[in-house]
């Protein structure tokens, strides 16, 4: 799930503004995991 949401951030933050927001936090959740 973690893999598919990441290939889906960078384009989240090109088309969908509110993707930057929930692209951010799914970022710092795989950080800290």
């Amino acid at each position: 799930a973690l893999e598919r949401r990441q290939r889906l951030v960078p384009d989240g933050l090109t088309v969908h503004p509110i993707g930057q927001a929930e692209g951010l936090l799914v970022v710092q959740e795989a950080n800290v995991h």
